[in-house]
């Protein structure tokens, strides 16, 4: 009996699947989804509705209730009171408002910071809290919600939080219909992919993952494959090609980094915590669920957990609002978004957690329910009256939490979305950032002092002022420079980390400038209990980024003008580094002192940018002598081909992308190549060249290349001139063509590039041909073979060489001392141990790799800090660098290569140039173009794609020579962003 009703029941909803399967595909030949809009402008009493035909319907969307509704006289917009609706969206037939799958668009414009906004809907009893979801923070203005609506909805209300002032401009409502048909067949089959993490893990993070780089739209398509062949295996082929279509198919593993980071929707908590207990390790939960100050200077929390536990799950709880601070830091694995204070005392309370770190002070009360934070863990006795007496927030927030106490340059993670909405803005060039108002009063400037500080700033400087920030004192709402209240965080952080200077009251957007390391100038005065305090940790702190000017006695909004003006002019001087007079300078001669700087340089020094030269390796052809070693036909890509990996997430093999497994014979490939570096800002080729006492070795590209005029890319040549070994098998010692130096070969070497160095290609310095040399150490007497060069020059009426030497193996000979102009240093040979990679445990190498693994990050910093020496030495910029296919076991790689990171020593080696070069002598090395046996190139690969070549041109496209000498912006130059961000 009970069988007989089951296959009843069964064969009912298949014919019910049956005639809604028909329904969608008439549908989907009509129309897939359909919009009902409300457009408002708001004006004087009431809205102007506009109603849209719907299938035949007319539907009108009808706010109510207005008298929550007040009209401000002044500014003829209306603001909500109270808590009270803010706007009833009611359709006159409820059949006009079925469930399903909807985005809801809302515009608006926030004029002054308010609490967040909740959605609510009526399903015929009425509005409650369990049928509610908060409206994301908008981002320019614009909330976007993807959810699904119950199976009937009779009407939706938008409720302010708290008392809010904004400006309703646009509600929109895309009801998606065939999804909606279908939501509980695919919500059915979707759920067994969150329930069953260990079995659709794999699923779910290619969800994720191309849900965070190509947005809602594949997973929308894959709903409707799901839907059209009622097959779930549909939709999971669908996102594995949009997957592998990223180049990311090579992963072999899911990362136990939390899956839902960087995607548009938020994963219910109890999904993340489902996800977590597959983890291996302990849940450490870190408390700080506000303040964008407060979580951007505890960012060095995650990094010291995670290199403390390696293994455990960290998770960061915080308000919503504050979520992209967060979910993108490579140190927590999941983010946990809650609504106030007390939901953070909750997880405590219940044990959510094997360890909870707390950064809140004791003593902190929920300002949503009145609920006060009793510390049970750490030290209860650093409250908010005294936190700031044990120093910075870091400092205190660490010692409040029961951990080491911290001081260390805090860090933030920008997307790259982030960059490409920054990168839409019109900013100028060099422009100086203010934030004007903070939310505590007591630590604000007044809006008149910010007037006349800014007209004094435009006038010596010339620099455009653009303010950040919820509410602007220098500029009205719409002014091209007022960017209040229209940039998300990241957003905020991008654009202060592209200015010139930061000056601002010590609020948020200040902790982000020291994140982002801009040079900045911060107001400070007495605060509550505190009559001088420092909440800054790194450059902030110790003075090497910014000024702080502080009023010891009375609160920052007494500060003098004049204090806060010279402080910026002495900063604006100390981050271009003019000259140690113009920061001490009087403020009258501060434009005078940097004119008379730029008229005494070379006049040609404004009209170039450094010029950027990647080596290049000729060696992609067979010749006799390595067909006598290695075998008929050896080149390099055979290597290549089979190296593998000894870790997990090192990338071998590495396989080339568009250019392919070239031979170097074909002259086709040489000019693809010179077209392709050119187009993405590579000024130049330098060529290795192999002279063995009269014996050319892989000179067959070098020759097709000067008789080809289609190669048309400027060159030079390094001069290889050590022993030809079986390197590419790591036997070094092992010699198939000795390298003799004698005066006669040196003549002959010079003898034969003369005739080059007149190809109207090769790459001269002022009128000298450059020449590079990778061993000076091996010629018997350096400095005699360069005097015969260069004497053999003047003869054939070139008048000079420019020398440059390596500094690999020799790195610490002054060039000058034995004849030559310059040198360039090469990072791959001195690597000192602190910047080996930290947390080599969690890439379980294998036993047998012998070789050693560096943290990029680190090789990044040091070499852009690294001391300048007292003669001229030009940056080689390593790309990633993983020599297993020359050595194997024995590898030297570098570890978490990034383009984003790559860009980051660029540019400050760019602006380097700028600073230490005149005119020609502005060079630039990338190492290599085509080094694929040491994983050093920027032709494209598999992987990555143009994604190398696409950020050195963007490099060089923001970076401009100076060009008005009648302002000091054209010498300013910005910082390194940090490393990792």
């Amino acid at each position: 009996m009970a069988l007989g009703k089951a296959q009843g029941l069964a064969v009912a909803r298949q014919k019910e699947i049956d005639r809604l399967r028909e329904k969608v595909s008439v549908l989907n030949k009509t129309i897939v989804d359909q919009s009902l809009t409300v457009d408002s402008s708001i004006e004087k009493d009431n809205f102007k509705l506009k109603t849209l035909e719907f299938l035949g319907r007319v539907i009108t969307l009808i706010p109510q209730p207005l008298q929550h509704l007040e009209l401000d006289a002044e500014t003829n917009i209306y603001h909500t009171t109270g808590d009270d609706p803010a706007f009833l969206l009611k359709p006159k037939r409820s059949s006009d408002m079925p469930g399903g799958w909807a985005r809801l668009t809302i515009k608006m414009i926030y004029l002054e910071e308010s609490g967040s906004l909740q959605l609510y809907w009526d399903d015929g009893q009425g509005f409650s809290e369990s049928k509610s979801c908060r409206v994301p923070i908008p981002v320019k203005g614009q909330s976007e919600m993807l959810l699904c609506l119950p199976p009937l909805v009779r009407s939706l209300r938008l409720d302010p939080a708290s008392s809010s002032r904004f400006k309703l401009t646009h509600i929109q409502i895309r009801r998606l219909l065939t999804i909606s048909i279908y939501s509980r067949l695919i919500l059915s089959n979707f759920i067994k992919i969150f329930r069953n993490p260990g079995k659709y893990s794999r699923l779910f993070w290619e969800v994720c993952v191309v849900c965070r780089n190509r947005g809602l739209r594949p997973i929308k398509e894959a709903f409707y494959k799901w839907i059209k062949s009622s097959s779930p295996s549909a939709f999971k082929h669908h996102i594995h090609a949009e997957f592998k279509s990223l180049g990311l198919d090579n992963a072999n593993h899911i990362p136990s980094r939390n899956l839902s980071r960087g995607s548009p929707s938020t994963v219910s908590n109890s999904l993340i915590f489902k996800l977590a207990a597959n983890s291996r390790g302990d849940k450490i939960g870190v408390g700080l669920i506000e303040h964008l100050g407060d979580i951007v200077a505890c960012e060095p929390i995650a990094r010291y957990l995670k290199k403390e536990n390696p293994k455990a799950h960290i998770f960061w709880v915080v308000k919503g609002e504050y979520r992209e601070l967060v979910a993108h830091n490579p140190n927590i694995d999941s983010v946990i978004v809650v609504d106030c204070l007390t939901d953070w005392i909750k997880m405590v309370y219940h044990n959510s957690f094997d360890r909870v770190v707390d950064l809140h002070v004791n003593g902190r009360i929920c300002q949503d329910c009145g609920v006060p934070l009793h510390k049970i863990q750490g030290n209860p006795e650093i409250t908010g009256d005294n936190y700031f007496h044990y120093g910075s927030l870091l400092k205190s927030f660490c010692l409040g939490a029961g951990i080491k106490d911290l001081d260390e340059q805090p860090r933030i993670y920008i997307t790259n979305e982030t960059k490409e909405a920054v990168n839409q803005f019109s900013l100028p060039e060099k422009f100086i950032v203010v934030h004007c108002f903070s939310n505590n009063p007591d630590k604000d400037w007044e809006p008149s002092k910010w007037a006349e500080f800014a007209a004094r700033m435009r006038e010596k400087t010339g620099l455009p002022i653009i303010e950040v920030g919820l509410q602007g004192a220098l500029y009205e709402p719409n002014h091209e420079f007022n960017y209040c209240g229209r940039l998300s965080i990241l957003e905020t952080a991008e654009l202060i980390r592209r200015a010139t200077l930061f000056v601002g009251v010590d609020s948020g957007p200040a902790q982000l400038a020291n994140a982002v390391q801009t040079p900045g100038v911060v107001l400070l005065g007495r605060l509550g209990p505190f009559k001088k305090y420092n909440p800054y940790s790194g450059g902030y702190a110790d003075g090497s980024l910014a000024s702080l000017v502080y009023n010891e006695t009375g609160p920052a909004a007494l500060l003098p003008i004049d204090s806060v003006f010279q402080a910026a002019m002495e900063r604006i001087g100390k981050s271009c580094q003019v000259s140690e007079g113009l920061a001490q300078a009087n403020l009258a001669s501060n434009a005078a002192i940097a004119t008379s700087l730029y008229e005494s340089s070379e006049p040609d020094a404004k009209n170039l940018r450094p010029r950027i030269i990647a080596f290049y390796l000729p060696q992609y052809h067979p010749i006799p002598q390595n067909d006598q070693n290695w075998g008929k036909g050896f080149t390099e890509w055979r290597n290549v081909g089979k190296s593998m990996p000894f870790y997990k997430g090192q990338y071998q093999p590495r396989l080339p992308g568009e250019l392919g497994y070239y031979d170097l014979r074909v002259p086709e490939i040489m000019e693809h190549q010179a077209e392709l570096a050119q187009e993405h800002g590579i000024d130049g080729f330098c060529y290795y060249f192999y002279w063995f006492n009269g014996e050319r070795l892989l000179h067959k590209p070098i020759d097709n290349m000067l008789k080809s005029k289609k190669i048309n890319i400027p060159f030079c040549f390094c001069w290889a001139n050590e022993n030809w070994t079986r390197r590419w098998d790591g036997m070094d010692q092992e010699i198939i063509v000795k390298q003799e130096h004698s005066p006669q070969d040196d003549l002959n070497f010079i003898r034969y590039l003369i005739p080059i160095f007149n190809d109207p290609r090769y790459i001269h310095i002022n009128g000298k041909p450059l020449l590079l040399v990778y061993r000076t150490e091996l010629f018997p007497d350096p400095r005699r073979t360069a005097e015969l060069w260069r004497n053999e020059v003047r003869k054939a009426g070139l008048g000079d060489l420019y020398l440059v030497r390596c500094e690999g193996f020799d790195p610490y000979t002054n060039p000058e001392d034995i004849g030559f102009d310059a040198s360039y240093e090469v990072p791959t040979f001195i690597l000192p141990n602190e910047l080996l990679y930290d947390d080599i445990r969690n890439l379980d190498v294998s036993p047998e790799f012998k070789g050693r693994i560096f943290d990029y990050s680190k090789i990044v910093r040091y070499y852009c800090e690294r001391e300048t020496p007292p003669y001229k030495r030009y940056r080689d910029i390593m790309l990633a660098w993983d020599n297993s296919p020359r050595h194997g076991r024995n590898a030297v790689i570098f570890h978490g290569v990034t383009p984003d990171k790559y860009a980051d020593w660029l540019r400050n080696s760019l602006h380097h140039a700028m600073k230490h070069f005149r005119g020609e002598e502005r060079l630039v090395f990338i190492n290599a173009w085509n080094e694929w046996a040491e994983g050093s190139y920027l032709e494209p690969d598999l992987k990555y794609g143009r994604s190398f070549l696409e950020a050195t041109r963007d490099v060089v496209k923001n970076c401009s020579p100076m060009s008005d000498r009648k302002n000091i912006r054209d010498s300013l130059l910005p910082p390194l962003r940090s490393v990792g961000t």
